[in-house]
């Protein structure tokens, strides 16, 4: 866990980079803590887990495909479910929980029909 956490920590601080907004230095900082990450991932985990250099090496080309593949599925996810409007599902998204409150009636898409709510 603490070996996770070690690894993670540099796309962590990346994080600053927000402070200046700058989209060219945002990418570049991501992609060398990116590299960085993926660096200690394959320096570290054969010495954690006290195995050969090779089947560390494999284990974390392994780990770093596995996140790749989950990154991918989440974003295909997002895609399928924005296109079915599930966005709009849920009312205090698109307006703020106050104006929720404060109006008397509100109108959200749910999947592909149109329902009416009354707050009463």
């Amino acid at each position: 866990m603490i070996f996770a956490a070690y690894t993670a920590t540099i796309l962590y601080l990346t994080g600053f980079l927000g402070l200046f907004p700058s989209i060219p230095l945002a990418l570049l900082g991501i992609l060398a803590a990116i590299a960085y990450a993926v660096y200690l991932l394959c320096a570290g985990l054969p010495n954690i887990m006290h195995i050969p250099f090779e089947q560390g090496f494999m284990m974390a080309t392994a780990i770093v495909a596995v996140g790749l593949v989950v990154l991918v599925s989440m974003k295909v996810m997002t895609i399928v479910l924005w296109d079915m409007g599930l966005t709009d599902s849920i009312p205090g998204f698109l307006w703020g929980i106050d104006e929720l409150l404060d109006s008397k009636s509100f109108t959200f898409q749910y999947g592909f029909r149109q329902c009416d709510g009354v707050i009463r």
